[in-house]
């Protein structure tokens, strides 16, 4: 590899103890042909420096670059030959991790704690990074471990009324690449007329024109499931390998990501889930 491959990098946002999230992005940089280019972004007080003195300053500093050192241990331990690069920036993780995905092919994030998965969708990461990160952000559950393909290959959740076409880029690509299996899921509530059922078939195969014959290798499996979405989407993160959902421009989220539902979809998913821009283009 050469630093050209740095370019457009497949970046991690890391804490610490996150080895799954690690793994998968060494996994598909490997798939891609770019580089990895690991992040750790820590802040103080907003009573600023001045107040906090030197100590606490250089403290924090060490903490930071200990972290990348994890990370980097990890890595190496891989015995990878994906081109990675290690940073540690000052500033709020939020606002340093939406500067890179300006430039990332793809963000990928893993839990840090307990609560992580709240503080992605409820606080300011996920204000940020889940409404404005300009490339499709991944979360790994920690428990992720690519050992294995598993049969339910690459999910892929469409509404009907967000434009899918960014989530159906993003999934149809990583189901070629990986050689596995595309199921388009529409979850619809129990409640819905046959004539209704009948309209979302017709629009899913509408939405679909097309695509296979821009990936003719993909073998794809459309469904209607009728429940809840959550429920629906917890039990594909199931046997899936990778499960992407869309979002709307602007700051609102849609079906499977509107809170609460997202808050239990990723903290009990068993899979990486990816958040897709409607304009991702590849």
């Amino acid at each position: 590899m050469d630093l050209k491959q740095l370019v457009r990098p497949i970046v991690v946002g890391v804490e610490d103890k996150q080895q799954a999230a690690l793994r998968y992005a060494l996994s598909e940089a490997a798939l891609k042909g770019c580089g990895v280019r690991i992040v750790h972004a820590y802040s103080m007080s907003t009573a600023g420096p001045a107040l906090l003195g030197e100590d606490i300053m250089e403290a924090s500093a060490a903490d930071a670059y200990a972290i990348l050192d994890r990370a980097r241990d990890f890595i190496e331990s891989q015995e990878t030959a994906v081109l990675v690069e290690y940073v540690v920036e000052f500033g709020a993780p939020t606002q340093v991790l939406q500067e890179e995905s300006l430039k990332a092919r793809t963000l990928v994030l893993g839990p840090e704690d307990a609560s992580w998965y709240e503080r992605i969708l409820a606080g300011e990461v996920g204000s940020w990074l889940s409404t404005r990160a300009e490339c499709p952000v991944v979360i790994i559950p920690e428990n992720w471990y690519q050992h294995e393909v598993r049969r339910g290959g690459i999910v892929v959740t469409i509404d009907g009324a967000t434009d899918a076409h960014g989530p159906l880029t993003f999934a149809f690509a990583a189901a070629e690449r990986r050689n596995q299996e595309l199921h388009v899921l529409h979850v619809v509530p129990p409640a819905t007329s046959e004539q209704d059922e009948e309209e979302l078939r017709l629009n899913i195969a509408e939405v679909l024109a097309g695509w296979a014959d821009k990936y003719p290798t993909v073998r794809v499996f459309r469904s209607l499931v009728f429940g809840e979405t959550d429920e629906a989407c917890i039990r594909s993160t199931s046997l899936a390998n990778l499960v992407v959902v869309g979002r709307p421009h602007g700051r609102s989220l849609p079906f499977s990501l509107t809170r609460p539902v997202a808050v239990s979809v990723l903290k009990e998913a068993n899979c990486p889930v990816a958040v897709v821009p409607t304009n991702y283009d590849g």
